[in-house]
């Protein structure tokens, strides 16, 4: 487990030296090919002079003008995104930065209380943030710096405490309804969803915060959820991840209808793209779409570098074909 750091106050403004990130090459094009996604772009995030690294969760924001993106290590990145006059994702900088404060307004004590893994935007300004290692979902109000108000828990979901440390919650998106799906990354679905079924299958979760209904996920071999998405026309897009070598990983993008969940339910999902990245550190851990003024889709990659050096933040966008 890492040494958790604590910083000072709600947030620190940056300036100067250490703020920006490295366009990537166009070569990466070619590693980023898959059918039913095209890259439109990316950067290398390396901000200097910070404790920068760890990114689990990512919103977009502004139309496309600013992400935000969580640490697992219980910090938060606020990002202003540059794009190229064919409208790719050129350039990122780093705004201004700070903890994700705790029930009391405070930077968290440790490293364990402060495992944020997914992150989901709400209607009205604020957020609703799924942490690990204590496994639970809290809502923060709107605030300027975002996460700096204090946050308030919603119900755990049924079974969420029977999962292991790391293997809690990663995926989180807020529906249109109001409603949000969650599912973890190591739980077992029970055997009552499943039946017959053969294969995988993980929980999730579907509800308001107050109440929930599990559901059993489909899962491919080898592959776990780290994040979620709503779509502009309503659909859920999953990214789950698997793991090839000590610097290589594979993601599939897993698209589900919500009117296809509900309680004690078994979902199978339909892949929309899959990408292999052996030997290059790209952890991709967090996922944000949004529509673009032609009406096109958007999604956004940000990885987790687990604060190695073997591993890359990188953040990249795709159009969904």
């Amino acid at each position: 487990m890492r040494r958790f750091s604590r910083i000072a106050g709600a947030a620190l403004l940056l300036a100067g030296g250490g703020a920006n990130a490295d366009p990537l090459p166009p070569e990466e094009a070619g590693r980023f090919a898959a059918p039913g996604i095209t890259y439109r772009g990316g950067a290398s995030l390396h901000f200097l002079g910070i404790e920068f690294g760890g990114l689990s969760a990512l919103a977009v924001l502004d139309g496309g003008h600013r992400a935000l993106a969580l640490s697992d290590a219980g910090h938060w990145f606020e990002l202003a995104l540059n794009y190229d006059t064919a409208g790719n994702l050129a350039d990122a900088k780093l705004l201004r930065h700070g903890p994700v404060v705790d029930a009391a307004g405070k930077p968290p004590a440790s490293k364990r209380a402060a495992d944020t893994e997914a992150l989901a935007a709400l209607l009205d300004g604020g957020f609703a943030v799924a942490y690990e290692q204590q496994h639970h979902i809290m809502r923060f109000p709107p605030s300027d710096p975002p996460l700096s108000r204090p946050p308030v828990a919603f119900a755990t979901p049924e079974g969420l405490s029977r999962a292991p440390a790391n293997g809690g919650i990663e995926a989180l998106a807020a529906l249109a309804d109001g409603r949000f799906i969650a599912l973890a990354e190591a739980l077992p679905a029970p055997a009552a969803f499943v039946g017959d079924r053969t294969g995988s299958w993980g929980r999730g979760w579907i509800g308001d915060g107050q109440s929930w209904a599990s559901f059993a996920y489909a899962l491919e071999a080898g592959f776990a959820p780290s994040d979620a998405t709503v779509l502009p026309d309503g659909d859920i897009l999953v990214l789950e991840r698997a793991r090839l070598s000590l610097v290589g990983f594979a993601i599939r993008l897993v698209r589900l209808a919500p009117g296809e969940l509900g309680p004690g339910r078994a979902v199978t999902g339909r892949e929309v793209a899959r990408l292999s990245l052996p030997f290059v550190g790209d952890n991709f851990e967090g996922l944000a779409a949004r529509r673009a003024a032609d009406g096109r889709t958007l999604l956004y990659l940000v990885s987790d570098n687990n604060f190695s050096p073997l591993l890359r933040t990188a953040l990249v966008m795709f159009e969904l074909n």
